[in-house]
């Protein structure tokens, strides 16, 4: 090949030889979504910037490549996460009564920046969202499918972390720092797990003790299932809903680990990923050479 062509870092191919490979995969994990009773949704890979953005969210901003529309004079963008799109769909589209909805989505995103060395900013999205329930059952059956989706695609060795952005909600609402600058810099310390951190949001930000001690329990408290009970301890004289939405949580968490043998449970309190535009259970899931 001739000519001084160079591809943009963090994007890549599909060539012939790994094409219907791709396209294989693309259907199972469709196939095994639509058997238990999803709908395919396609959202726009460009739309207005609110739109994509979901809200308040610092994170996917800095994440979503952006423009002019020279029609509207707005700024649109491409999208970084296809999931407030999903969102904001079921909400604008779908009748309340024929809740819960059950839809899925397989299509591109693209980041306007690598997110680490090596990483990639053209990301193939696949996910389900069950909108309108928030029982056990509902919980369970998303994380129930992430499972069975991750082995389709020949990810073995699962380790499953399991949060809840609710109780970090709720103990926020609870000392008055919700929609304040607290709230994001608890946020940023909770992801980091960094305790010095909140120790130096109570010189900078005027951080309560109380507030300190509570939060830093919430960073201390991961591990196996048996984490579960050290929560109870910790966190049962709290006032609001969070000795309910503990008690919730562990339902899950303790069904999940019963249906799903060979999968590896770890208990994440500080876990606060789709803290934006999630409300209850959250989760993630790692194995072998992924993340």
């Amino acid at each position: 090949m001739t000519g001084g062509w160079i591809q943009l870092d963090g994007v890549e191919q599909i060539l012939p030889y790994d094409g219907w490979e791709f396209e294989q995969l693309r259907r199972e994990l469709l196939d095994c979504l639509y058997q238990n009773g999803y709908e395919l949704v396609v959202p726009p890979l460009a739309d207005f910037v609110e739109c994509l953005l979901g809200g308040t969210n610092d994170d996917l901003d800095v994440l979503t490549v952006k423009t002019p529309d020279y029609v509207s004079g707005k700024m649109f963008g491409i999208r970084a996460d296809m999931t407030p799109q999903v969102a904001r769909l079921a909400a604008l589209h779908l009748p309340v009564q024929e809740q819960p909805v059950r839809l899925c989505y397989f299509g591109s995103s693209l980041l306007a920046r690598v997110p680490s060395i090596g990483g990639s900013r053209e990301l193939l999205q696949f996910g389900a969202e069950l909108f309108g329930s928030s029982s056990l059952e509902s919980d369970c059956e998303i994380i129930r499918l992430m499972i069975e989706s991750l082995r389709i695609a020949g990810v073995d060795s699962l380790s499953v972390s399991l949060g809840h952005v609710g109780i970090i909600e709720s103990l926020i609402e609870q000392f008055g720092y919700k929609k304040s600058s607290l709230e994001n810099a608890l946020l940023d310390a909770l992801k980091r797990k960094s305790k010095p951190e909140l120790d130096a949001l109570a010189g900078r930000e005027g951080l309560r003790a109380e507030a300190i001690e509570i939060f830093s329990n919430l960073i201390e408290l991961n591990g196996g299932i048996d984490i579960l009970d050290e929560a109870e301890n910790r966190l049962k004289s709290v006032g609001n809903n969070v000795p309910q939405l503990l008690s919730e949580f562990e339902r899950v968490v303790r069904r999940v680990a019963e249906e799903n043998n060979g999968v590896s449970l770890h208990v994440d309190f500080a876990q606060v990923g789709g803290y934006q535009y999630h409300t209850g259970v959250i989760f993630s899931a790692y194995g072998p050479g992924y993340g």
